[in-house]
Formats: C-alpha cells, structure tokens, sequence
C-alpha cells in the first residue's frame, strides 16, 4: 500500500482568502436594497408593439451574442422613433454582465464598430443608458477604463437588472 499524501493549507491563507470573499459578497451585495420575490416581472414580447405606459425598459439579454445585443440596440433605436415624445419619460436601460461585455472594450472596437457606433449614437442622444456587470470584469481581468466612454458599471448585473424591474416597475422589451 502507497501511504496517502495529506496536503495541508496554513489556516491563515485559508483564512484570508475566505476573509476576502466574505467582503467582496458583502460589498457587491450591500449596494443593493433588498427586493421583494412576490411580484411577478412584466415582460413585453419581441413580438409586441410597445406602448409608452411603462416606468421604463430593460433589454432582455440571453444569447450573449454580439447579434443579440445589435438587434436589441436596433429595437431600441425602432421605439424612439415610434414614441419620440416617451424618450425622456421611459428610459431604455441595457445592463450586460456575461461575455457580450467584451463588445464595449476599447480593444475590440475595430470587430465591432457597428453596434459600439450604433450604442454611442442612442447613448448620446440618451435614449439608452448601457451598463456592464463590474463583477464580469473582475472575471475578464479587465478594469472598467477599458470600456468605450459612454459604457458605465454596476456592481452586480444581475441584481441591477432585478431592481430595475422590481423597485423602478420597468418591463422587458
């Protein structure tokens, strides 16, 4: 018989690593007011005219894909132009925070020029306001000065987009 190897990790790395974890979860989570899981979330079909009576809107991103985000900047572009007086009352709110984020580093500008282009021109005229998950870029290695200008950050996508729907009423589009 082979005796067992037991590796053994010192308790303060052990400690300190679970240390930093407990204070990275707790800041991510302390920016966020708690939301209540009662109310269903609203959602407008693809399909579906928009009509100017919500709070707000909030893309529905599930493919990833820079064509995901291109037809959703198209959408966006194709309400403001239907209800241009419900652009400042009804904000479009796009909160990414999987691998589409590369899209909108500086670095990959040239691969896609169209949709960054398309982004900036709604984001200047504010008829779209684009954030990125600051925890997918910790997972990118990437900094949020490595985003285009007109990109911000969120501490965590997810609950971002869960408090736009619950606490500001805004619906999917």
């Amino acid at each position: 018989m082979h005796p067992q190897r037991v590796v053994v990790v010192p308790r303060s790395r052990f400690r300190v690593l679970s240390t930093y974890l407990m204070l990275v979860s707790a800041s991510i989570f302390a920016e966020q007011a708690p939301i209540p899981a009662e109310a269903p979330i609203p959602i407008v079909p693809s399909e579906t005219r928009f009509e100017p009576s919500a709070n707000g809107y909030v893309a529905r991103i599930e493919l990833n894909s820079p064509e995901e985000i291109r037809r959703a900047l198209l959408r966006a572009e194709e309400f403001h132009s239907r209800f241009p007086s419900q652009s400042a009352e009804a904000p479009l709110a796009m909160v990414l925070h999987g691998p589409e984020v590369a899209i909108f580093l500086k670095e990959n500008y040239a691969e896609h020029k169209d949709i960054v282009d398309l982004a900036a021109r709604l984001s200047a005229f504010e008829l779209i306001d684009i954030k990125v998950c600051r925890t997918r870029m910790g997972v990118l290695g990437r900094a949020p000065t490595e985003l285009v200008p007109f990109v911000g950050t969120v501490p965590f996508g997810p609950l971002e987009i869960d408090r736009l729907l619950k606490q500001e009423k805004f619906v999917y589009f």
